[in-house]
Formats: C-alpha cells, structure tokens, sequence
C-alpha cells in the first residue's frame, strides 16, 4: 500500500505523491488502482493520473466530494464521490478512444470486467498514452492544519486479453513534492 501525506500548511499549491520509474504503454490495454483513502477537505485533493510529462495527463482527481475527469487541464465530466461507490479507477485505451471506468469496493480484487462503470469516454484528447507514467499522489492549495493521508493500493496493468501484470516495483522514485 502506499500512503500519501500532503504537505501541512502550504499557502500555494503543493503535490506530494509518486512517479512510476518506468513508462507504460496503454494502447489496447488498461491501468487501475484501488484508491483505499481519498481525504475530504476544501483545498484538499487527491490523484491518479498517466501522464507523457508534466504530472497532469489524462486522470482522476478526488477533491472535497467530487471526482474530476481529466485530461491534462481539461476537465471532461464530475461526479459525486462515494469511497464505496468508486473504490477502483480505471484508465483504458481502445481503438483510438480513452475510458474512465470506476468500480466498487465490494468488487473482486482486481475487478471483474462486470464491475466496471464507465464514466466517460473521447478519442479527442492531448495525452500521448503510448508513454505514460503513472503519478499517485495528494496535494493541497489552500492551508491545511491536518490533510489527512491518501492511501493506494491494488496497482496493476491489464491487457486487452483481459490478463493483468502487477508491476514488480512500479515506483522507484518516491515521495516526490512539487510546487505546481
């Protein structure tokens, strides 16, 4: 499991999380992450994000009760935050069409292809996803006494075949913070 605890009392916008050490290619294929602790706040918020550069990329934000749909600073689609409802995020590619997918916390571990909820979908996006990294992380822009800590856990890859390859030690370089 990895824990992600922002940065206490930052006035400016401030990132802590992980980068895969690695590129991944999603074409045809998928990447999920069961995301076990989403703390709530104002000025509070939590990410899963592949990304070609940059941090941003195409993503899932968590922030104070919503989910942003993103990629790179577009902002597709939100929804209402549920941590039972949407337990597991999920970022595919097919056939020229990225899908955001969430599934439940009482779903398998990984997912069946069942479980899955698709949240929106485009093959009108800046996002290269034949490089991508993958960043797991919690930031804040406003000052936050006590942020809490977001917890991943279940990182995988899973082909278009339907089978899945954990990474063996996808996040070699850790704890990383930016001023964004």
């Amino acid at each position: 499991q990895l824990q992600v605890t922002p940065a206490v009392s930052q006035s400016t916008e401030f990132a802590s999380g992980y980068i895969s050490a690695n590129f991944y290619d999603l074409t045809a294929s998928a990447a999920y992450v069961r995301i076990a602790n989403a703390p709530q706040a104002n000025g509070l918020y939590t990410y899963y994000r592949l990304s070609s550069g940059g941090g941003a990329g195409l993503g899932f934000d968590i922030e104070n009760g919503t989910v942003y749909v993103r990629d790179n600073s577009n902002t597709f689609t939100t929804f209402a935050y549920s941590s039972t409802t949407h337990a597991w995020f999920r970022i595919r590619e097919s056939g020229g069409s990225v899908f955001w997918d969430t599934a439940p916390s009482s779903a398998s571990n990984p997912p069946a292809p069942g479980d899955w909820t698709n949240r929106h979908s485009t093959s009108g996006y800046s996002t290269d996803h034949t490089a991508v990294k993958v960043y797991l992380g919690a930031g804040t822009y406003l000052s936050i006494g006590s942020p809490g800590t977001a917890q991943f856990d279940g990182f995988n890859t899973a082909t278009s075949g339907g089978g899945g390859a954990a990474f063996a030690n996808p996040f070699a370089l850790l704890g990383v913070g930016r001023a964004a």
